[in-house]
């Protein structure tokens, strides 16, 4: 109100469902499936999982979008990407320890 302060006027009645429903799906469900996989699993498990969202926003982009197709340098960069994380996560760690259920839960995060 103090930025913009006169009313903005309703052109579209399916906006009035889309950004709320974007913005309990952008912030809410996504931190709050992330931090139940973190009850579950290892934090270096969720952290390599969350740090996938990059990957699934290009592939959904090119599935529903189809702006821009997908070049072997956006894999490449993601497989260099995804095996620094992994190294910096686990660390030394020899035995990689997985739960079904925070996993999926990270992934269903990454989603969301």
């Amino acid at each position: 109100m103090i930025i913009y302060p006169y009313r903005l006027k309703v052109t579209n009645k399916k906006n009035e469902f889309i950004f709320p429903s974007a913005s309990l799906c952008g912030v809410t469900l996504y931190y709050l499936l992330e931090n139940i996989a973190i009850t579950f699993t290892m934090a270096s498990n969720v952290g390599v999982i969350s740090s996938i969202v990059p990957f699934f926003t290009a592939i959904l982009t090119y599935l529903f979008l189809k702006e821009e197709p997908l070049r072997i340098n956006f894999f490449i960069g993601f497989v260099v990407a995804i095996t620094g994380i992994y190294l910096i996560s686990f660390n030394g760690a020899t035995k990689l320890q997985l739960n079904p259920l925070g996993d999926l839960l990270a992934v269903t995060a990454t989603l969301v």
